[in-house]
């Protein structure tokens, strides 16, 4: 069996009967991670309920080589209950009600790495702001768009410096506080210059 009929098989299904016992899903834009066979099953399960979200795919274009696919859609994605913590991230304050029956257009990029017939890993790709935009997120379109006024903070800062990560994101979420350069939900760097 080819990899691209694995993955095809995968799509339709959307479960984890074609992964590896060590697979990983990466939602790169939301921070959502999920590791282990077990996990991915029971993530799928969920994340992919007919009953919470539809989505259906335009495939764009496809790069395949012997162990990886590299694919890009355009992604409708209808949300039938207003839930989808993956597209939203586990921290995101969308009101579910207010995103429950919205449909939004979105293009992906998806990496899916194979080992033999299995898929070892799949990290997705979207531009989160687009999302955030048409469910009509505001706040967290504020939050993106501050990131202009942190770019001047990043040009003062040394060539020579580096940023050191953090775990703390007790400084608030949508500036620059001190030394702290917010760069994206749950993820805070500290600059030091």
């Amino acid at each position: 069996m080819t990899i691209q009929t694995i993955y095809n098989n995968y799509k339709r299904a959307r479960d984890g009967d074609h992964f590896t016992s060590t697979a990983t899903l990466n939602f790169v834009p939301t921070s959502v991670f999920i590791y282990s066979y077990d996990s991915v099953r029971s993530f799928l399960t969920n994340a992919y309920d007919p009953n919470t979200i539809s989505i259906k795919e335009k495939v764009k274009n496809m790069v395949i080589s012997a162990d990886t696919i590299v694919e890009e859609t355009e992604a409708t994605i209808t949300f039938i209950s207003g839930e989808c913590f993956w597209m939203f991230g586990h921290e995101m304050d969308v009101d579910k009600d207010a995103v429950k029956g919205k449909k939004i257009t979105v293009d992906m990029v998806t990496f899916i790495r194979f080992e033999y017939d299995k898929i070892q890993s799949v990290r997705m790709y979207w531009d989160q702001l687009s999302v955030m935009r048409q469910i009509g997120c505001e706040s967290w379109v504020d939050v993106c768009e501050n990131e202009k006024s942190n770019e001047y903070v990043r040009k003062r800062q040394d060539r020579n410096s580096a940023l050191t990560m953090s775990d703390d994101d007790s400084v608030g979420n949508s500036e620059v506080a001190g030394n702290w350069i917010f760069v994206r939900p749950k993820m805070w760097f500290k600059a030091s210059w």
